[in-house]
């Protein structure tokens, strides 16, 4: 080997050692920063290496998610995870620009490139904290429930409940006038 090769190849090892690919084995995602511990080529056990969230996302992959690990300076003590992905979980067949949020469990939304935004829960309810949604109108082709009161802000409800009000009470106090023996007449009963 020529002097020279002799002088770069330490140079050229730190080089080859700054990016890496691993495959996850342990995260910690109580602190500040989310903490992850893989493994690297040849078994190498890497732990405590810093995994930093794009502003406004987060996300726990279930181990065995491949990452790309850079080591600033190809030192090994200066590690930082850049990207993790796990492929058995990965919403697949995107067109281009679409975008999905997914978890391992199969919930996601989905940003379709028509403008449709698809929510698949997997039967789970979905929680929108605080107090308004706003829309102009909500289709359904399955049945509306409410567990709490109804209400509009122009007032047509108000008239439907009054005019529910009046039917219910002229339906009660109608009678039946019958001359058969072991009819009722009288109000109407609910069985």
């Amino acid at each position: 080997m020529s002097d020279f090769r002799r002088m770069l190849s330490p140079i050229v090892s730190r080089i080859q050692a700054m990016i890496g690919r691993a495959i996850l084995s342990a995260v910690s995602d109580a602190g500040g920063m989310q903490v992850v511990k893989v493994s690297g080529l040849s078994g190498e056990v890497i732990d405590k290496l810093d995994h930093p969230q794009p502003f406004g996302f987060t996300a726990n992959c279930p181990t065995g998610g491949q990452a790309v690990v850079a080591f600033v300076g190809g030192s090994r003590d200066q590690g930082i995870v850049l990207v993790v992905d796990h492929t058995a979980h990965r919403k697949k067949n995107l067109k281009a620009g679409e975008s999905a949020v997914y978890s391992s469990q199969g919930t996601y939304v989905y940003l379709k490139e028509d403008g449709t935004i698809e929510i698949e829960t997997n039967g789970s309810e979905v929680k929108i904290l605080g107090r308004t949604v706003s829309t102009e109108t909500i289709h359904s082709d399955k049945d509306v429930e409410a567990a709490g009161d109804v209400s509009d802000s122009v007032g047509k409800l108000d008239k439907v409940r009054d005019d529910l009000a009046s039917l219910k009470l002229a339906y009660d106090a109608h009678v039946h006038s019958c001359s058969a023996p072991g009819l009722i007449s009288g109000p109407a009963i609910a069985p």
